[in-house]
This record gives C-alpha cells, structure tokens and sequence, in this order.
C-alpha cells in the first residue's frame, strides 16, 4: 500500500524542491548565472580555496574548476594564489561578482514564493522538522 504522491512527505519535498528550483533558475537567470554559478558567489564570504570549495559543494575538483573558469571569465570572481601556500589557489568575488550575489539574493529573498503556496501549519511543521538540522 503506497500513499498518494500528493499526501507522500518525499513527495511534498520534492515537489517544494522543484517549485525552489523553478526560482532559483530564474533568479540566477536575471544575473546570466546557473543556479549552481550562483550558489558558489553564495559562499564567497571572504577567499576561499578552490578544494575546500569543491568539498562543500561536494563536487568533484574538475567540476568546480570548470565552473570558476566561466565565473572568471565572466568577470564575477577573481582566482589568486593561497598567501599561505603558493601551490593553491583561492576565488573571491570581484565588485560584478559582488552586485551578481546581491540581485540574486533580492530576487530570491527568503523563498517566500515558494513559501507561500503553504498554509500556516504546513510551514510551522516545515519549520519543526528542519529547524533542528541546520
């Protein structure tokens, strides 16, 4: 006995992910980014070092390293050698880089278009359930 996709809690998420894809393609479309170009100006806080960036994307170094070719080459980030070790390097955003991450952030605010598809108690048991896992 299976439950219907619609009542299915995998189900719901998934179909929240994609509502929050949907978003986030369009947001990051605005800016000529991907979703995943957009995520890593996301976690350019301060200089970060290309495998450390691979391990939090979890994503294979060649991967990342394609991907910050194409932000480089676009002008949204910068990759310079490690000051505290010459045979690495890290990628910080440039000033495009910067103006890139805020309208993506604007446009995306805190997914209240997703958001706001759910009834009150619908987010207050999202809420629960992720709260303690972030």
């Amino acid at each position: 006995m299976s439950d219907d996709c619609a009542s299915n809690p995998l189900g719901l998420l998934m179909g929240l992910a994609e509502q929050l894809g949907h978003l986030l393609d369009e947001a990051a479309g605005a800016e000529h980014l991907t979703r995943h170009q957009a995520s890593v100006l996301m976690q350019l806080d301060e200089p970060v070092r290309m495998g450390d960036m691979a391990q939090r994307r979890v994503c294979d170094p060649s991967t990342l390293t394609t991907m910050v070719h194409r932000l480089e080459r676009d002008g949204f980030v910068q990759r310079t050698r490690d000051p505290a070790d010459a045979r690495a390097r890290v990628i910080e955003l440039t000033a495009k880089g910067r103006r890139a991450r805020d309208a993506f952030l604007a446009r995306v605010g805190d997914g209240a278009a997703v958001l706001d598809t759910l009834l009150p108690e619908q987010r207050r048991a999202l809420h629960e359930l992720f709260a303690d896992r972030a």
